[in-house]
């Protein structure tokens, strides 16, 4: 064999070898490639699979809880307020009249209070009935009826009545009127009644059953809706009995408030007249501090 042959075969011998080294590395690299991508996928699964942090469930719920609380406290309070501050209205109004208005009912069983019950209907037939069946009960007799809206709004607003008095209204809803087109709807009058005497307590009356009466005469203030019927009288008389035992409520509260500010004023009257009477005296009943003596000499 030649010399150039050897150095021939010896040639390609070295590039097989540099191939196969080369080789080597590239399936080397592509193993450590796919090692680093498994390990990647593998952390980032970790991660993901870590819970989320939140914030405690029960510390949440108290707080909202506790914030309810306070926001129905500030909604009941502002209520009572307001309540108040119509039955104030109602009695200015109630004692201004001048002329002496007719008996209510006394000695009701469920308040001190004379309770004058007033009804509207301008079906005279229906509204006899309706007095007589109040006649026949034990403690609301008494009753003034009128056949519309207007005629009530004038006798409240010129009699004067006492001031501890409940009044309770019964009035269909459905009034004619030809002197007065706004007082046909029952609503319009509900409406006068309370702008004039916020405390005065309306039971609306209707011989159909419609939903929309109802609520209507719910939202504008009326204690609730009866439908004509064999049964309505004692529906009636159950809403007279809730209505005066909540205005009995009321009143109470109202005369609590008072009598606290009456003390009050009362207290605070006491310590004006006695720190005058300290002064007046030169310090004799020892409320107020001698102030700028000369300090008393020792006997030592």
């Amino acid at each position: 064999m030649s010399d150039n042959q050897v150095l021939q075969d010896d040639l390609e011998k070295a590039k097989q070898e540099a191939l196969a080294k080369l080789q080597e590395i590239e399936n080397l690299q592509q193993q450590t490639s796919q090692k680093t991508e498994t390990q990647s996928t593998i952390e980032n699964k970790e991660v993901t699979a870590q819970p989320e942090i939140k914030k405690p469930v029960t510390q949440t719920v108290e707080k909202e809880t506790e914030t309810s609380k306070v926001e129905k406290k500030i909604d009941k309070k502002a209520k009572e307020e307001e309540q108040l501050k119509n039955y104030n209205v109602s009695i200015t109004n109630r004692t201004k009249g001048k002329v002496p208005a007719e008996p209510g009912n006394k000695g009701v069983k469920h308040t001190n209070c004379e309770v004058f019950i007033f009804l509207v209907d301008d079906n005279e037939l229906q509204l006899k009935v309706l007095q007589e069946q109040f006649k026949n009960t034990r403690s609301f007799k008494k009753t003034k009826a009128f056949t519309n809206g207007k005629d009530l709004l004038d006798y409240i607003k010129t009699s004067k009545f006492p001031k501890n008095s409940i009044f309770l209204v019964v009035m269909d809803y459905f009034l004619e009127d030809s002197d007065d087109e706004e007082a046909q709807n029952g609503i319009a009058v509900l409406n006068e009644l309370k702008s004039y005497d916020p405390n005065i307590e309306v039971i609306m009356l209707s011989s159909h059953a419609d939903v929309d009466i109802a609520a209507s005469a719910t939202y504008f203030g009326a204690v609730t809706f009866i439908q004509k019927g064999k049964d309505a009288f004692n529906k009636i008389i159950n809403n007279i009995v809730w209505a005066i035992h909540e205005q009995e409520k009321l009143r109470k509260k109202a005369d609590a408030k008072k009598l606290i500010k009456i003390g009050i004023i009362g207290f605070l009257s006491v310590i004006a007249i006695l720190i005058i009477a300290d002064i007046v005296t030169d310090g004799a009943l020892g409320i107020i501090p001698v102030m700028n003596q000369p300090p008393v000499p020792s006997t030592k």
